[in-house]
């Protein structure tokens, strides 16, 4: 059975079976993506949007997408058979006739699936659809020890030396779930660092979904605070989504001040205890939310690739195709 509705009209039931059809998708392949989440897509309805779900609770498969107007967005979906021809293809044409439908005067339907890159090709040759244009994106995901000497024996031996001395300077760190009260003293001390760094960080209303019982996704928040001779010189906060068995790192700043210590890490300690925090919590894999492939050494983001990549783990490339359904 189908379903198409808005996901503020979906009933208990209907919402726990899209979330049951989101679970069984995780246990065939753990990258399946908060975008297609009913905690995600609440967010986004919190800062503006609108909403929709199309699926089948009996193969299972389906999307959510994003209304703009008279356009609908489908952002990493939707989750179909890619991989069967036969299958994916009559899932792809139920699930567009089902998303046409659910819009008056709509204009226009984008659908974005993410796709491993080594399978991109082989899957696009099925798809009985133009290619708009294909997007590239990658990743980098840690696996998660169940030790923290074993954690850090994959870590750089910069990292190595920039932890150690970091750890001995900690005035204050923690690791804890985000709860409302928090929300907006961290967006304060995010937002000097989003508007240095040009990086956009979510309103105070979009975090508000994922602070509800029932949500798929659990925020939690590492901090760190490191000081010299008790003045405090750096200090760094991350935000993390635990989405079943990855943990996704979503923001985070550090603050330093004049004169601090080059060798001192507040970034660095509180990932490492956001990590071993996410492990603690269930979690096997830590994706660091982005990846720039073929980066030089003047590239705005190489930095933030050195940094993460002195953790280990490996890099993980999508192709992203861009499918354009006109009414």
């Amino acid at each position: 059975m189908w379903i198409a509705k808005p996901i503020a009209a979906l009933t208990g039931d209907e919402a726990r079976r899209w979330s049951a059809v989101t679970a069984e998708r995780r246990k065939r392949d753990p990258d399946t993506p908060l975008a297609q989440t009913l905690t995600w897509a609440r967010a986004a309805e919190a800062t503006g949007a609108r909403a929709w779900v199309v699926f089948s609770t009996d193969e299972p498969v389906g999307g959510i997408l994003l209304g703009y107007g008279d356009e609908l967005d489908c952002v990493n979906g939707p989750l179909i058979d890619w991989a069967d021809p036969d299958k994916g293809m009559r899932q792809l044409a139920t699930f567009a006739q089902g998303a046409s439908k659910m819009v008056a005067g709509l204009a226009r339907m984008e659908l974005h699936p993410r796709w491993p890159r080594e399978r991109a090709s082989e899957w696009s040759q099925s798809v009985p659809l133009e290619i708009d244009r294909t997007d590239l994106a990658a990743t980098r995901i840690l696996g998660l020890e169940a030790k923290d000497s074993e954690q850090i024996d994959g870590f750089s031996p910069r990292l190595k030396r920039t932890l150690r001395q970091s750890l001995s300077r900690v005035m204050d760190s923690g690791w804890e779930p985000l709860d409302a009260a928090a929300v907006d003293p961290f967006l304060e001390r995010m937002a000097d660092f989003a508007r240095d760094a040009e990086v956009t960080i979510p309103p105070q209303a979009w975090f508000a979904p994922f602070l509800t019982d029932g949500s798929e996704i659990q925020l939690w928040r590492a901090w760190a605070s490191l000081g010299v001779d008790g003045v405090e010189s750096a200090s760094a906060e991350v935000v993390i989504a635990l989405y079943g068995s990855r943990a996704h790192y979503l923001f985070g700043y550090q603050r330093r001040a004049d004169g601090a210590p080059g060798a001192l890490s507040a970034s660095a300690v509180a990932q490492f205890l956001a990590i071993r925090g996410s492990h603690a919590a269930g979690a096997e894999t830590y994706d660091f939310n982005g990846w720039i492939e073929k980066t030089g050494p003047d590239h705005p983001y190489a930095g933030v690739n050195a940094f993460k990549e002195q953790f280990g783990g490996e890099v993980l490339a999508y192709s992203i195709p861009r499918f354009v359904i006109e009414a």
